[in-house]
């Protein structure tokens, strides 16, 4: 599957009606991707579909416990979605992913596209940074 393909999947089954249009724009091209990964760390919920999202248990923050709980095998790979340059675009495994990328410093979407289902953890402002998993049956 293509990144092209890979996005238009996630956007179609994820992101609102009424923002789906710029999102593709957005996530597209390179000059206005990170437009889209700064409103992740700040209002996901604006972007996103949140009926279709669950918010992981609050008392986990090893990522070798969260890769139990997120309906993701750890061998999947996904493709990444951040403000930073080195995650950003890249198709990895999950656990690669959640381990290396899941930092709290800025938002991030972990997508399986395979299996359709969506990480989101967002920029840690105080306490821990809150997950979520996304699935579209």
């Amino acid at each position: 599957m293509s990144e092209k393909e890979i996005i238009k999947n996630l956007v179609s089954s994820f992101v609102k009606k009424e923002k789906r249009d710029r999102s593709l724009i957005e996530l597209n091209n390179i000059k206005r991707r990170s437009k889209f990964a700064s409103r992740i760390n700040h209002g996901w919920t604006d972007i996103f579909n949140e009926r279709l999202f669950q918010p992981t248990p609050k008392n986990i923050h090893n990522a070798e416990v969260l890769i139990n709980y997120v309906p993701i095998n750890e061998n999947t790979l996904c493709y990444v979605i951040s403000n930073f340059k080195g995650e950003d675009g890249e198709i990895v495994s999950f656990k690669k992913a959640l381990i290396e990328f899941c930092t709290g410093a800025a938002g991030i979407i972990i997508y399986d596209y395979e299996n359709n289902i969506v990480f989101i953890e967002e920029e840690q402002t105080k306490g821990s940074s809150r997950r979520f998993v996304g699935k579209v049956s």
